[in-house]
């Protein structure tokens, strides 16, 4: 702008062409002029101004005034856009000072309680924001434009029940430390964590027998892993709210989580699931890694029908519900799958 300002007036002092001008002034355009109150006429202070720095500084005000209009430019371009993601702009600040974090600690040194508290919580802010109104969460972004890619419930189910854990694991972590974390917290993962849930407990359904498994609309076939991280999901719930005080303004008004309607549903939830999980284990130990809509295992060529990764989220989820939903009875089937994916899975 200053620049034009002063070729704008430095072609307001040039001779008019075809009047034969000696060098004489040259008025002012009409929308610079103005009329003071005496009614004296005078030129706008901007004009004045920039005639003045012209006429000392010559070229080199001009070159100045390019120079820093090109240096705003890049640094505009230089600074991310804000994250669009469910209709919330999200702006994470990394300097120093601001929002309440410190810098980014150096690789190497080690990790100190207060940062590794601080990275939590901005993973934590990501994930929160990256939910959408029905529970689910937004996979992917461009990066270059910062906007959200759809989600897709068939082929990337298991990246749904992914993200749900990250909020599990982090909210028993905030409830362990509550002091390393802002106030609201652990309300607003809460929040989200019962979204989920909901999510998946609509989306489910149950066999004859009482099982219930996890089927995402639109799906072809049901996943052994989407039930087994669920249920790993609903046990980190538990674990969380088994000690300390309930939070606040979530539905919680009992002394004990055990001792309320959420609490009671979720360990319904859990046995049903690792009903589940039990059904599609077969009396040689393996899990079968995919099932029909009525729940039944889909038998296929052994390639296909077991994935060490689906078998071994089913397994570790019936570990933990052994362990930590008082269903030790289960240890004897978890040491025998154990052996089994060992034994068809060698190193």
């Amino acid at each position: 702008v200053g620049g034009l300002l002063l070729l704008t007036d430095r072609a307001d002092m040039a001779p008019p062409s075809g009047e034969g001008g000696g060098g004489g002034a040259v008025a002012p355009p009409p929308e610079a002029v103005v009329k003071g109150k005496d009614g004296k006429r005078g030129v706008r202070p901007y004009v004045f101004v920039g005639r003045a720095v012209f006429k000392r500084g010559g070229p080199w005000v001009l070159a100045a005034a390019v120079v820093a209009i090109a240096a705003l430019v890049a640094w505009m371009q230089q600074k991310p856009p804000p994250l669009r993601s469910n209709g919330l702009a999200v702006r994470i600040k990394l300097e120093a000072g601001k929002e309440g974090l410190s810098s980014v600690p150096a690789c190497g040194g080690g990790v100190e309680r207060g940062a590794g508290a601080e990275s939590l919580w901005m993973a934590g802010h990501f994930l929160l924001y990256s939910q959408v109104e029905d529970g689910t969460f937004l996979e992917a972004y461009r990066y270059t434009a910062r906007a959200a890619q759809g989600t897709n419930y068939v082929q990337h189910e298991e990246q749904q029940v992914a993200a749900l854990r990250g909020l599990t694991n982090l909210y028993r972590f905030v409830r362990s430390a509550p002091s390393d974390f802002p106030k609201g917290f652990q309300t607003r993962l809460h929040e989200a964590i019962s979204l989920t849930l909901a999510f998946l407990e609509m989306h489910s359904r149950t066999t004859s027998s009482g099982a219930r498994f996890v089927w995402f609309p639109n799906a072809k076939v049901g996943r052994l892993v989407t039930t087994a991280q669920t249920v790993l999901a609903m046990v980190d719930v538990k674990r969380a709210l088994a000690s300390g005080p309930m939070p606040k303004l979530v539905g919680l008004n009992a002394p004990t989580f055990g001792q309320t309607s959420q609490g009671w549903r979720l360990e319904r939830l859990i046995q049903e699931h690792t009903e589940f999980l039990l059904r599609m284990r077969l009396p040689s130990g393996r899990f079968v890694r995919t099932h029909e809509v009525s729940g039944r295992p889909r038998k296929q060529h052994s390639a296909k029908m077991h994935v060490p990764q689906d078998e071994g989220a089913a397994l570790l989820a019936l570990a933990t519900v052994a362990r930590y939903a008082s269903r030790p009875e289960l240890w004897p089937l978890v040491t025998a799958s154990a052996q089994a994916m060992v034994k068809a899975c060698p190193p």
